[in-house]
């Protein structure tokens, strides 16, 4: 794995937990009037490089060792990534949002470590071996966060490996928080 796919996931580690006890420790207005300003300037900054130049020069500048070929023609993981932590506190009872904002802050980017290191067996785009780093990982940041009967958390963890591994054209990054937040709302 290239070193600039390590500092992107350190990024994404760094930033889902600053959100994710942020959110925790501060009080919730307080984090709102933080959060989202910063959130919609990242969404608004990485769609509107497409449409001015200038600032897509810029963009470039800062961000260019860590863009993926892809990610030079369409918004970046860190678009859906704020999109998909915004609709979670959003749409979530607070407990629900900050434990599923641990689980993409720690689990995704386990999986695609594991993935890519350990991965033999393919499906799809991903590996058994990173989707199972994911569900194990997943289920025990749920079990520890929410604490009780460790076997409840199974189904939001599994829903969240499923999103996570399906060839999907929704980034897992905004899918993943939306399907293991709503899994609590629908089963517990």
């Amino acid at each position: 794995m290239a070193t600039s796919e390590y500092w992107r996931k350190a990024c994404h580690i760094f930033a889902g937990l600053s959100i994710s006890f942020a959110y925790l420790w501060l009080p919730k207005d307080i984090f709102l009037c933080l959060f989202f300003p910063m959130a919609v300037a990242y969404i608004i900054v990485d769609l509107a490089r497409f449409k001015i130049k200038w600032l897509e020069r810029i963009y470039l500048l800062a961000a260019k060792t860590f863009l993926r070929d892809e990610e030079y023609s369409r918004p970046t993981t860190g678009f859906y990534f704020f999109v998909g932590s915004a609709l979670t506190i959003i749409l979530f009872p607070k407990q629900i949002a900050i434990g599923t904002l641990i689980v993409l802050a720690l689990s995704d980017p386990l999986a695609a470590l594991i993935g890519q290191r350990y991965g033999r067996h393919r499906i799809w785009n991903k590996t058994i071996e990173g989707s199972m780093a994911f569900f194990i990982s997943a289920w025990l940041i749920l079990t520890l966060y929410f604490g009780g009967e460790p076997f409840k958390h199974l189904i939001p963890a599994f829903a969240g490996t499923l999103v996570e591994l399906a060839p999907c054209p929704i980034d897992d990054n905004l899918s993943t928080p939306l399907v293991i937040g709503l899994s609590y709302v629908i089963f517990f």
